[in-house]
């Protein structure tokens, strides 16, 4: 079944649910929902010649339907007339505060200009200013809340959607959530499983390390073969600035390992290698403990995979970078979306 959203806009989360239920197609139930926009109270200003002018325009910044609770006026207009000394008309506008309107400028007499700068005076000018009203209105706007809804099966895709985005922290912002609506989830959970538990890719067959973590003294540790990381330590460039990297240096295991700890800390490859893991934890009905070391090295070793695989992509002398990273985490995404 394809999942369908729909948008409502109330007074409460419980007057929304109450008008989505109406709307729902036969076969259909609410999978998920999300308040999108809270019903805060806004305040917005406004200023004009008159109170008249400036409610006009504050009430044009009010949203259709928004209960308004306090309209008042915070500043009456006055209007001035200034006497200013100055030697140009330029020069007496200058010496107006900023936060008035001049109406009108007006030479009331000619000054001096003297011999040699001896007995130089300014003119005298008459400067007609306006402070603007200025009004506030205070509105209450509409909480807005999306419903997705689906069957069954739906539901239960939602619940692994919303136990990854909680395991990684937050839904990535470069991942669309209608990604997920015809995404083959079985599919992608397999390939997953195999990809980080392979052999690093571009290594020949029966030489290629794989990535292997354990939990050591509660810290966790990765086998390392300097002559395989050196490929990663050489090529990053998140790394460009701490010298070159030979296969016989053991620097590479380290750098590797920071960089694979910083990538595999992204919100974004959480989300995509902790997607499987997260589906097995809900089709056991979240009856078993995840453990954070757990989640953290699946991650890992998929990110370690995944560097090697883009190392082997690159032409001679090319590095990477974070957008190269990016690009290829969202690929593994788009790969297993269905049209």
């Amino acid at each position: 079944m394809s999942i369908q959203t729909l948008e409502v806009e109330a007074d409460s989360i419980e007057r929304a649910r109450e008008q989505v239920i109406p709307q729902i197609p036969s076969g259909f139930s609410i999978v998920n929902e999300k308040v999108i926009q809270s019903s805060d109270v806004v305040t917005v200003r406004a200023y004009a010649d008159d109170s008249s002018s400036a409610f006009v325009k504050a009430m044009a910044k009010v949203p259709e339907g928004a209960e308004v609770i306090e309209r008042k006026e915070i500043v009456a207009a006055e209007q001035k007339v200034l006497g200013i000394d100055a030697f140009t008309e330029a020069e007496a506008r200058n010496g107006v505060k900023s936060d008035v309107v001049i109406q009108n400028v007006k030479l009331t007499s000619l000054g001096k200009k003297g011999f040699l700068g001896i007995g130089k005076r300014p003119n005298r000018y008459e400067v007609t200013v306006l402070r603007q009203a200025g009004v506030e209105i205070r509105y209450q706007r509409k909480l807005k809340m999306a419903f997705r809804l689906g069957d069954s099966t739906d539901k239960k895709k939602e619940e692994t959607l919303g136990l990854t985005e909680a395991l990684a922290g937050g839904w990535p912002k470069e991942l669309a959530r209608e990604t997920f609506d015809r995404f083959d989830f079985d599919g992608f959970a397999a390939w997953v499983r195999e990809f980080g538990s392979k052999a690093h890719p571009g290594t020949l067959p029966g030489f290629g390390g794989k990535p292997t973590y354990r939990l050591v003294n509660g810290k966790i540790g990765r086998e390392s073969s300097p002559a395989e990381d050196c490929m990663i330590a050489s090529t990053a460039s998140r790394l460009s600035g701490r010298g070159s990297v030979s296969p016989f240096d053991d620097r590479a295991s380290s750098l590797t390992m920071e960089i694979i700890q910083l990538y595999g800390g992204w919100n974004l490859a959480k989300f995509v290698f902790l997607l499987p893991f997260a589906e097995r934890f809900a089709q056991k009905g979240g009856k078993k403990i995840i453990l954070v070391e757990d989640a953290v090295i699946e991650v890992y070793k998929c990110v370690e995979n995944m560097l090697f695989q883009i190392y082997d992509e690159l032409r001679e002398g090319q590095t990477f970078n974070d957008e190269t990273v990016r690009q290829k985490l969202v690929s593994y995404v788009h790969r297993f979306a269905r049209g």
